[in-house]
């Protein structure tokens, strides 16, 4: 895996950065984050529809909004997705640290030496 100071090298190496003066190109700009063709793959059109988001792991769901924040500093005219996406982020990344923490003070509320068990269907009454 590249970390955030590798992939920052490799993006700084492989394109030529525009100056503030010169419009980035479209080349350029799809290098840095490209916006998927939903009819091209089944997971191009997951992530066109951010269902890829559910199996980002908190990390992966950050470096993906480093990425596009990334892009959205050269982009001057950014597509609707984009926008979109960078919302979805946001609201993944605020959602995933939310059930962290609440497992987090639950899994400590449990008295020393408990852990949660699986409920089995013989245990619940009738009317289950």
């Amino acid at each position: 895996m590249i970390s955030l100071a590798g992939e920052e090298e490799y993006l700084i190496r492989t394109t030529n950065i525009p100056s503030f003066d010169q419009k980035p190109s479209a080349r350029f700009l799809d290098r840095l984050y490209l916006q998927p063709d939903p009819c091209e793959t089944m997971g191009e059109f997951e992530r066109f529809t951010h269902r890829d988001l559910n199996y980002m792991s908190l990390d992966e769901l950050h470096r993906e909004r480093r990425r596009l924040r990334y892009r959205l500093d050269f982009d001057d005219q950014p597509t609707a997705w984009m926008l979109e996406r960078l919302q979805t982020l946001l609201h993944a990344i605020t959602l995933r640290r939310r059930a962290s923490t609440q497992k987090r003070s639950f899994s400590q509320a449990l008295p020393k030496g408990e852990t949660l068990r699986t409920v089995n269907a013989e245990d619940l009454p009738p009317w289950h």
